[in-house]
């Protein structure tokens, strides 16, 4: 079933007002309507104030590894038909999604991991991959996801 929760509280899920989501914070058939034009719950629109709520640098110190330092970097890939590692985020290569939200991160090309991790899981491949913290590994992952999640939409919520 569907909780309404109109006090804020709520146990086990949602808990704030006006929450209509079930106990594991999924959404119920009725709100099926609520969805976007990709299936998604939310406006998937660009919000300018929200942007530069998040991604504004003006007054922050900006620090992080180097990567153009470490393009030379040996990948070891095995199995056979690994696809061809990107060599720049473009939208041919992420999405214009995803395009969007690394440049306002100012992120201006991929890491090692990521050069190799995002053809791989983007055509469905297992992978594993050993970097060191703060090397991208998680985008790497998670950016082939996104890209599906984009491109697919939402799926049913089950009964």
């Amino acid at each position: 079933g569907v909780e309404l929760d109109r006090d804020g509280g709520g146990g086990g899920g949602g808990g704030g007002r006006d929450d209509r989501r079930g106990s594991y914070g999924g959404y119920g058939r009725r709100d099926q309507a609520r969805r976007n034009e990709r299936g998604f719950h939310g406006d998937m629109r660009p919000d300018a104030r929200l942007e530069r709520q998040l991604f504004d640098t003006e007054g922050r110190q900006t620090t992080g590894i180097n990567f153009d330092k470490y393009d030379n970097i040996p990948v070891e890939t095995s199995g056979s038909d690994v696809p061809e590692p990107i060599d720049d985020y473009t939208v041919e290569t992420i999405g214009e999604d995803l395009m969007r939200n690394t440049q306002l991160c100012g992120y201006s090309k991929p890491t090692p991991v990521q050069k190799y991790s995002v053809p791989i899981g983007t055509a469905g491949r297992d992978m594993m991959a050993c970097a060191q913290t703060g090397s991208g590994k998680t985008a790497g992952f998670l950016f082939p996801v996104i890209m599906s999640m984009i491109k697919n939409g939402g799926s049913v919520p089950p009964d």
